[in-house]
């Protein structure tokens, strides 16, 4: 049988109040009060009900974290951080996942807003200021990547993304590799656009520019990170390459027909 606040209060001899105060960290209690509330809550397994309190004081205790797709890489190590940030004050996140796709982005809009969240930090760039305007109209802040620039409830934190490619390629550089490609994300997605602009701009100002740059639109979803390996390893791929580049074809003695070296060996040739 579930036991509610006022037997715990009733327990330990002390008012709803005290019980709360204890509960929630809000006041100083004497150290001998708290023991016997806490006594009382464990004697009773009791559980703080969340909803009710979010209806009593009219505040929640949820941020929300809106990512693209969760078998991203990228975003394991962001989740753990936003996450171990939040628990550490009190409060829970709310993980949202758009999966590139517009209209499941507006139904995570109204799922936060509804939520009555503190806040929202949106860490793909697939979501922009525009889209988050019921959030800031309810009074929930924002905090977007790489986006517009700061305005009221809306802060964006801007990512050095051209000093981490600059990073890359210098070691691709020290390597020996003397021939490059590049395959870019999305042509509508903001950080695809501003890594395919670090790395052709870097790679040629290193005597490196690639040889085929390919804009491929991969397919939404979970699909996403599936649909780039399968690219990355089609043979459509592997001749658009191949065709850039001459010193990576030769001539079969048997039948006289031109064959490659393969994709691989020529984006790793060196001197």
């Amino acid at each position: 049988m579930a036991h509610t606040m006022r037997e715990v209060a009733r327990r330990a001899g002390v008012s709803l109040a005290t019980v709360s105060r204890v509960l929630n960290g809000t006041k100083y209690i004497s150290e001998e009060t708290r023991r016997r509330v806490l006594d009382a809550v464990r004697e009773f397994n009791y559980f703080k009900n969340v909803h009710a309190r979010r209806l009593a004081t009219g505040r929640s205790d949820l941020f929300g974290l809106v990512i693209s797709e969760i078998a991203n890489p990228y975003f394991p190590e962001i989740i753990r951080g936003y996450q171990a940030m939040a628990w550490n004050r009190g409060f829970d996140v709310l993980i949202c996942n758009t999966e590139y796709d517009r209209e499941r982005t507006k139904a995570v809009m109204r799922k936060l807003r509804e939520s009555d969240v503190r806040g929202v930090a949106i860490v793909t760039s697939s979501v922009d200021q525009s889209m988050t305007s019921e959030l800031t109209a309810a009074g929930i802040p924002v905090v977007l990547c790489n986006a517009e620039p700061a305005g009221k409830l809306v802060g964006n934190i801007c990512i050095e993304y051209e000093h981490g490619v600059n990073k890359a390629i210098q070691h691709v550089v020290e390597l020996g590799h003397r021939c490059s490609a590049v395959i870019a994300g999305p042509a509508d997605n903001r950080t695809a656009v501003t890594i395919k602009n670090a790395l052709v701009s870097g790679l040629t100002a290193r005597g490196l520019k690639p040889v085929c740059v390919f804009g491929k639109q991969l397919s939404g979803g979970c699909r996403r990170v599936g649909s780039a390996r399968s690219f990355v390893a089609s043979r459509n791929t592997h001749r658009s390459i191949l065709r850039k580049r001459s010193d990576c074809h030769g001539r079969d003695e048997r039948t006289g027909r031109v064959r490659s070296a393969g994709a691989g060996r020529c984006l790793c040739h060196r001197d």
